[in-house]
C-alpha cells in the first residue's frame, strides 16, 4: 500500500535501498532511524522516527524483521568478539550498558534507541555469550545432571510466570527496573541448566523451531482480519488469527526450515 502511494516521489536510491533491505533483511534495524524526505524522495537520518511519516519500516513487507537485521549485525562482529577473554566480553557489556544509560539521559529514550540500536542492544547478545561460557564450565561437572539442572531452572520458570510481581522501582532509569535486572540475571545463569534439561526433548525442540516463524508470520495474518490493533478485535478473530498463524508457522518449519537444516547437515558431513 505504501509503495503504491509514494513510489512516484521516491528517488531511485531510496527505491533500491528499500528493495535491498526487504530482500536481504540486513539494515532493516538501521531503517528505524531513517525517514523519507517527501520533497526530494531521498532518505535522511532522524533520531526520532515517530516525527516522520511515512516511516521507512512501513515499506517493509515483514516490519518486525528489523530484529533479524539486528541479529545479523551481531553475527557480523561475533567472530571478532566471542573468542575474546571473558574479561573483555564483560567490559564490552558494561560499555554497551553505559551507552544505553547515557543516551537515555540525553533524551534518546524512545523504544528504537533502547532495543534496536545495535551498540546499546549488544549487551543483550553478550549476556548470551556469557551464558554459553557458563555452560562450558558446568557441562562436565557433577552438579550438571538433568535432575539437579531442573531444580536450578525452577527460579526462571517462576520469574517468568510471576514477572508482573517483580519490583518495578527504577535503579537507574525506567528501562532498567529492578525486576528486569533480576530477570536478565536469572536468564543468563539459568539458560545453561535449561539447555541441559531440554536438549533431548523433541517437543521442546519443535516449539523452539516454531517460535520464530510464528513471530515473523503473525503480522501477515492479522491484517486479514482488519486493522492491526488486536484490542479492537473480537475473541473469534483472535482465535482464528492464532490458529492461522500457527498453521502457517508449521508449514514454514516443514517446507523451509527443516529442508535447509538437512542441507546444512549434508554439507557438514561432506566437509
Amino acid at each position: 500500500m505504501y509503495f503504491k502511494k509514494f513510489i512516484d516521489i521516491m528517488d531511485i536510491s531510496t527505491i533500491l535501498s528499500l528493495i535491498f533491505t526487504n530482500i536481504m533483511v540486513i539494515g532493516q534495524d538501521i531503517c528505524l532511524f531513517i525517514g523519507i524526505n517527501l520533497s526530494t524522495g531521498k532518505l535522511y537520518f532522524t533520531p526520532f522516527e515517530w516525527q516522520t511519516w511515512p516511516s521507512v519500516w512501513h515499506f517493509h513487507f515483514i516490519p518486525q524483521a528489523w530484529t533479524l537485521g539486528l541479529e545479523l549485525s551481531f553475527y557480523i562482529v561475533a567472530p571478532l568478539i566471542v573468542r575474546k577473554k571473558t574479561s573483555i566480553i564483560i567490559s564490552l557489556f558494561i560499555m554497551s550498558f553505559a551507552t544505553r544509560y547515557y543516551l537515555y539521559y540525553k533524551g534518546y529514550y524512545v523504544a528504537w534507541w533502547t532495543v534496536a540500536f545495535f551498540p546499546t542492544e549488544l549487551a543483550m547478545f553478550l549476556l548470551g555469550s556469557i551464558s554459553y561460557r557458563i555452560f562450558n564450565f558446568i557441562s562436565d561437572k557433577p552438579f550438571s545432571t538433568t535432575k539437579i539442572s531442573f531444580f536450578i531452572s525452577i527460579p526462571i520458570f517462576l520469574a517468568t510466570i510471576f514477572f508482573h510481581l517483580l519490583p518495578t522501582d527504577n535503579i537507574i532509569c525506567s528501562i532498567f527496573t529492578t525486576g528486569k535486572l533480576i530477570y536478565y540475571g536469572l536468564i543468563t545463569i539459568s539458560l545453561p541448566f535449561l539447555f541441559i534439561v531440554s536438549k533431548g526433548n523433541k517437543i521442546d525442540r519443535f516449539i523452539g523451531e516454531l517460535s520464530y516463524p510464528l513471530y515473523l508470520c503473525h503480522l501477515i495474518v492479522i491484517p486479514l482480519f482488519g486493522e492491526i490493533n488486536i484490542p479492537d478485535k473480537s475473541i473469534t478473530d483472535i482465535v482464528f488469527i492464532i490458529i492461522l498463524s500457527v498453521i502457517l508457522s508449521i508449514i514454514s518449519v516443514y517446507l523451509i526450515l527443516q529442508p535447509i537444516n538437512r542441507y546444512r547437515q549434508k554439507r557438514v558431513v561432506m566437509l
